[in-house]
């Protein structure tokens, strides 16, 4: 990041990651659908391709930011962050953290052009215009170019935020990936009580992503819905903290999850299930040790995943993470051609462990 004149702003990133797997012959995981929304350059050089190993390099941010009294302007490949729930965002639209992460200190970054507009200290309008392509029901580019735009996967939209009487207010629509969003959110405390909510509705273009889902839902890949979340917590000590959120996940399709699973794999969906429910307490045993534990579960199916985990702040420069995730409920199933199918909306997550460290230079 630079800044070579007073008004100007420059940001790069540029990510390399290599992964090797154990699942030979099975092939790695790539990015979801949702991952790969209002990116209408594809980046990415492939340094490896192999089933047990695979390497990446990409270009994650590459903008330049106008800077004036009133108003700022940037464009290129960026991280935009709207919302204010924890665990799901139906308003934050630009590749939301999925949430199962342990880590959301970074963000990837949208090609995009935005526009933020100042109306007081707590208060302004920022206008986005994003451009990308089409989301097959495998979660890839329909196209195979490395560049291109469609107005199906792209999006211009505004949204309003105030901050009026504590409690800070947010309202935003215009055309979304797929169709046409109008949303607004809501957070602030009812006296010690923490108090959230988000909700946004989809009117879905015709055409586009027109894929015809398995029975017995007789569904498109994407379709109308209505996503809303509402959340609360309360700080129980000056250490300890308790947040609690509900989503109603009007994609969701329990009476077939194999169908809803070309949703959630193309980004069109937030899960399998309509109802989902999630929370987490922190505590911070100590100035440089956090504890955290994270419980997502989906009441219709009685699945869910368990995640205890730990921050510990080794030097000014660096951190290390290192936790579990412990997933339950009914496992996938075999289908028709040699298929499998989802048993229930956590139980085909894998358990794992994890460590991270982190060095800041």
């Amino acid at each position: 990041m630079g800044r070579p004149a007073g008004w100007i702003w420059i940001e790069a990133h540029a990510v390399q990651d290599a992964v090797f797997s154990s699942l030979s012959g099975n092939g790695l995981p790539g990015p979801a659908g949702s991952g790969l929304r209002y990116r209408a350059l594809d980046t990415t050089w492939e340094l490896a391709s192999e089933p047990d190993v695979s390497a990446r390099m990409w270009a994650d941010r590459l903008s330049v930011r106008l800077s004036v009294p009133w108003a700022d302007l940037t464009v290129g490949r960026q991280a935009i962050s709207f919302g204010q729930a924890y665990f799901w965002n139906p308003l934050d639209i630009f590749l939301p953290f999925d949430p199962k992460s342990f880590d959301r200190d970074y963000k990837p970054g949208v090609d995009a052009v935005k526009l933020d507009l100042p109306l007081g200290p707590f208060a302004g309008i920022n206008v986005v215009g994003a451009a990308g392509r089409e989301i097959d029901a495998a979660g890839a580019y329909a196209g195979r170019e490395r560049s291109g735009c469609s107005w199906y996967g792209s999006a211009f939209l505004a949204r309003v935020f105030a901050g009026i009487g504590g409690w800070d207010l947010a309202v935003q629509g215009g055309k979304v990936y797929g169709g046409w969003q109008a949303g607004g959110g809501i957070a602030g405390e009812a006296g010690p009580i923490e108090v959230r909510g988000e909700a946004a509705y989809l009117k879905a273009l015709p055409g586009g992503a027109r894929v015809p889902l398995p029975p017995p839902d007789d569904k498109e890949l994407l379709d109308d819905r209505l996503e809303a979340v509402v959340g609360t917590g309360r700080r129980l000590t000056p250490e300890l903290q308790v947040e609690v959120e509900y989503l109603y996940n009007g994609a969701g399709l329990p009476r077939s999850l194999a169908a809803a699973a070309y949703r959630v794999g193309s980004g069109n969906s937030l899960g399998l299930s309509r109802h989902l429910a999630g929370a987490t307490v922190a505590w911070e045993a100590h100035p440089l040790l956090n504890l955290r534990l994270s419980v997502l579960v989906s009441p219709a199916d009685g699945s869910g995943t368990v995640g205890p985990g730990l921050t510990a702040s080794l030097s000014n420069e660096s951190e290390f993470l290192a936790g579990a995730q412990i997933a339950s409920g009914r496992r996938p199933v075999a289908v028709s051609g040699g298929r499998s199918a989802p048993g229930s909306e956590y139980g085909g997550y894998p358990h794992l462990i994890y460590g991270e460290f982190k060095f800041y230079f």
